[in-house]
């Protein structure tokens, strides 16, 4: 059993049982950017446990004024990434969770939204608490002409956030110090099942992890075509980073393509490949990096890769990025490719289940694969 993996399922649960117990629902009728009978009122009318059910909801909500603020802690259910989208119109982020509440948002997409400083699709403030469910944060923006503090393109976190079977796809943190393409993490952030890919920033493409009191845990996760123009393309880390079970690949930066290290990483079962620029883990300084054993890296890692089961310099002969199966986008692990059944021996559930879910076994043929995505079937 992978200790990260564990404690990751435990805030989960907590996050959702918490705001779960004595519920209320709202039902949300309709796309109205205000009003009765829209997700703006809901929120208004919320108290702290309340569910806010829109599920019987398509179509979007274009905001026209402004963010949607959290200020109870609610639950809020969509029916799908594919059924109601929440846009920002360019003009504001989507949700702002003020600190104290916890929140949780499941089955939607977040799209469009901006903000000049920070979390241009969401900002989770300092002593919030967040999950995000089976949803998308796609084309959210950071960042004005002239502005040097630019954090988070999709999402600003300060607090604690989970993002579970969910993806975070083309945002972008600009400006010449933009950081957190995808996430900026002033908190703690935990990422499951999940895909972060062709965001942008300066540092850190898909997530940066600010400072030394700041944490980020991956598991079962694909990181892919990340970008940044200075360093760390899939990850910068200035906190402590956990990465297991993972696949990184086809992320550049100037400087780290993959992984730009100047805290604390441990690293287990992942693959990384293809860091344009530099090692796939690059680092400044006198920093620990700790792998876990089995990881498969297209390079030398920056030499970071020696315990037992690591493999670099090999190719792991990956599929594009696309559908296959599941929730989310995964690179399919080919025939021939090094990376099957040469996970950690050892390796027990949980999680039961590969980066897809429900009918994709974690471990199908008595040892796991390396990376997030399990070949079901031997070529």
């Amino acid at each position: 059993m992978n200790k990260f993996t564990a404690l990751a399922v435990c805030l989960i649960c907590d996050c959702v049982l918490t705001i779960a117990v004595h519920a209320t629902t709202i039902t949300v009728s309709n796309t109205n950017d205000d009003g009765p009978g829209s997700l703006r009122q809901a929120l208004i009318d919320a108290n702290d446990g309340d569910t806010i059910d829109a599920t019987g909801v398509s179509g979007v909500i274009t905001l026209v004024t402004g963010e949607l603020l959290v200020e109870k802690s609610v639950t809020i259910n969509a029916g799908g990434a594919d059924v109601l989208a929440i846009d920002g119109n360019a003009s504001s982020r989507a949700f702002h969770i003020v600190s104290g509440e916890t929140a949780t948002i499941s089955a939607m997409t977040i799209r469009n939204g901006h903000d000049d400083t920070i979390g241009g699709g969401i900002e989770n403030e300092g002593g919030a608490t967040l999950t995000i469910i089976n949803s998308t944060l796609g084309g959210n923006t950071a960042g004005s002409v002239g502005n040097p503090e630019v954090e988070g393109g999709g999402i600003f976190n300060g607090g604690t956030l989970t993002i579970f079977s969910s993806t975070v796809t083309a945002n972008t943190a600009g400006g010449i110090s933009g950081a957190g393409g995808g996430i900026y993490n002033g908190g703690t952030l935990t990422i499951l099942n999940s895909t972060v890919s062709a965001n942008t920033a300066s540092t850190g493409g898909g997530v940066h992890n600010a400072a030394a009191a700041t944490t980020v845990t991956i598991t079962n996760s694909t990181f892919s075509g990340n970008a940044a123009s200075a360093y760390g393309g899939a990850c910068f880390n200035g906190g402590t980073m956990q990465i297991a079970n993972s696949t990184l690949s086809g992320n550049s930066a100037s400087t780290g393509g993959g992984i730009l290290v100047f805290g604390p990483l441990q690293i287990g079962s992942t693959i990384l490949n293809r860091g344009e620029a530099g090692a796939n883990i690059g680092s400044f300084g006198e920093v620990t990096v700790t792998s876990l054993g089995y990881n498969l890296s297209s390079d030398d890692a920056g030499g970071h890769l020696t315990s037992a089961g690591d493999q670099i310099n090999t190719d792991p002969v990956l599929g594009p990025l696309q559908d296959n199966g599941g929730p989310t986008f995964t690179h399919a692990l080919l025939r021939g490719s090094p990376a099957i059944d040469a996970g950690d021996p050892s390796f027990t559930p949980p999680p039961r289940h590969d980066q897809r879910g429900r009918g994709f076994a974690r471990v199908a043929h008595g040892r796991i694969d390396v990376g997030s995505f399990e070949v079901q079937r031997r070529h």
